[in-house]
């Protein structure tokens, strides 16, 4: 969890993005991971999965709650489109 907290909150460390890099090349996608995907997976997978949209916004710590509320409007096929545009 502190990974994806400070991920969120501020710049990851290096290691880390080596790290998502590497796990990312593992994975089998065609796009290259990084962390302000997993930013937006995480508000992706909150919003889609019944989480209160306020406390989403104070989590990804958005001080418009327009900026959160993209998140409850991605479907999962928007959601998978927006990354590979």
């Amino acid at each position: 969890m502190f990974l994806l907290v400070n991920a969120m909150l501020h710049s990851p460390p290096e290691q880390y993005i080596i790290l998502l890099l590497e796990q990312g090349k593992n994975s089998g996608f065609d796009l290259t991971v990084h962390p302000h995907m997993l930013r937006h997976s995480t508000g992706f997978y909150l919003a889609n999965n019944g989480h209160d949209t306020r406390a989403i916004q104070s989590y990804m710590g958005h001080a418009n709650i327009k900026n959160t509320v993209i998140y409850t409007e991605l479907s999962p096929n928007r959601f998978k489109s927006f990354w590979s545009d």
